[in-house]
């Protein structure tokens, strides 16, 4: 809402998920046009990508692990916080726009198409990080397609 440009483009994508019934006639929300709204995915990515963070726990279940040179005893507990990935340049940071910062359309690529004649940009939801590098609820992430 800071953005009042961000926000009239997120306003018009929702804007595309209603449809009118044809017996009532009544505006109706299509829900599984909302899931797939390429801007309304990438912002809420981007989101839980800056403003969730979480140490992923786990417990070493072999009797002895080797990590990163060290060796970890069976039961022994690791963390690594979530936001160290979040906040990788190498896989989020894009010219103009680093990782440490709110950017709507990381997660979009556009193209063009031509449409009664006319070229018309459209984008869509493209996710560049794989599910190693994007930990939104503490654990590996189903990449929505």
């Amino acid at each position: 809402m800071k953005d009042p440009s961000l926000w009239e483009a997120i306003r018009e994508e929702a804007e595309s998920a209603f449809e009118t019934d044809p017996v009532t006639g009544e505006r109706e929300l299509n829900l599984q046009k909302v899931l797939v709204l390429p801007l309304l995915q990438s912002v809420y990515i981007e989101t839980l990508r800056l403003h969730v963070s979480v140490n992923v726990t786990r417990e070493v279940v072999a009797e002895t692990t080797t990590m990163a040179g060290y060796q970890l005893p069976k039961h022994a507990l690791i963390q690594a916080p979530t936001r160290i990935a979040h906040y990788d340049e190498k896989v989020w940071g894009v010219d103009d726009h680093p990782a440490s910062e709110f950017w709507a359309f990381r997660n979009i690529k556009y193209s063009t198409v031509e449409e009664n004649g006319k070229e018309k940009q459209t984008f869509k939801f493209v996710m560049g990080a794989g599910p190693n590098e994007y930990f939104p609820y503490g654990m590996r992430a189903a990449i929505p397609p």
